[in-house]
């Protein structure tokens, strides 16, 4: 295969304007779509990845012969390789950012798509932090990135998402049920009337699962590509399974996948920042959203954040999911133009 499906680029000496109109602290979906409204708006903006590419839980993957598009991509002033380290402060306002290598970026208005956690607890040296370090995170996940050797319609990939629940979910998220629950599979390729052209004879997919938060926790601190045998054989074990339940589900993958490769909480915490891996932020739960007789533990997350000139976007500050992303960053965004 050729071509480059990495967004954003490294800065080169020089590349990185001392000003802008606005920074965007993170790159994912919500991060992006602020960026986006607010370029349109004719605000001169930077985002800042701390990743190779842009994206965040949404760009695209590839390995040798294989190509995985599972998500949004966009042009302009986006550095990569390029992490923030701290949100500065004038007295009570926001006024910028300074980047890990010690650049001092100036900007009226900061958009964190970071996460909450992330920028209270790491990104601020503020009270917040302390609120959102108690909050509960969301669980994590493992995600099996799939080849399959024929067009979509040979292996029977479906165009729609397919939403599998599996013995007591409720059991899973109080921690006394089975290591993983559920399966999200996704094909992509079957969705894009351009895909057998560019790539005859193949197939891509992605399964989602959740797993729970403890199974990974004794490899904490691991570093990716250099993990224990242990680690190994867990993702061994959790790939058979997953395997397994894509043929269950449909029989025509049997004898057709041709590549695959385990994603897991520390791999999503390595790239994209996420604090034990979650992928939905902070979880999403009744404690998070009021019960109707106490407020909720998330109240006091909205796009406009106590501090002047600051914004988050992204799932934290409004719902999980692509959707919820994107719709922070456009509330982020508005309130930023507002």
């Amino acid at each position: 295969m050729t071509g480059s499906v990495l967004v954003g680029r490294a800065p080169s000496p020089g590349d990185i304007s001392t000003g802008y109109d606005a920074v965007v602290v993170g790159s994912g979906a919500g991060g992006l779509t602020a960026a986006v409204c607010l370029a349109r708006q004719g605000r001169r903006v930077a985002v800042f990845e701390q990743h190779f590419t842009a994206g965040g839980y949404t760009h695209a993957y590839r390995r040798p012969g294989w190509e995985w598009d599972v998500g949004i991509h966009a042009g302009g002033e986006v550095f990569v390789r390029t992490p923030v380290a701290r949100i500065e402060l004038d007295g009570a306002r926001a006024s910028g950012v300074v980047l890990a290598d010690g650049t001092q970026v100036r900007a009226p208005v900061v958009v964190s798509a970071a996460g909450a956690q992330n920028t209270f607890g790491t990104l601020l040296d503020d009270g917040d932090g302390e609120r959102s370090a108690v909050m509960r995170r969301g669980f994590p996940f493992v995600l099996l990135f799939l080849g399959l050797d024929g067009d979509p319609v040979e292996p029977g990939l479906p165009r729609h998402n397919l939403m599998v629940t599996d013995g007591d979910c409720d059991a899973f998220f109080d921690g006394t049920g089975v290591r993983t629950s559920g399966l999200f599979l996704s094909f992509s390729c079957a969705k894009d009337p351009t895909w057998t052209a560019q790539h005859p004879g193949r197939s891509t997919g992605e399964i989602l699962a959740y797993v729970q938060p403890e199974l990974f926790e004794p490899f904490q601190g691991s570093r990716w590509r250099r993990r224990d045998p242990a680690y190994l054989a867990l993702t061994a074990e959790l790939t058979a399974e997953l395997l397994d339940q894509l043929h269950r589900h449909l029989p025509r993958t049997r004898g057709r996948v041709a590549y695959h490769e385990l994603g897991t909480p520390l791999t999503a915490e390595h790239f994209a920042g996420w604090p034990g891996g979650s992928l939905y932020g902070l979880a999403k739960d009744v404690a998070a959203f009021r019960d109707g007789r106490r407020p909720g533990t998330a109240d006091w997350l909205r796009p406009r954040t106590g501090i002047d000139g600051l914004y988050l976007a992204g799932q934290d500050c409004l719902a999980g999911g692509f959707l919820g992303a994107v719709t922070g960053g456009l509330l982020a965004a508005h309130e930023a133009l507002d």
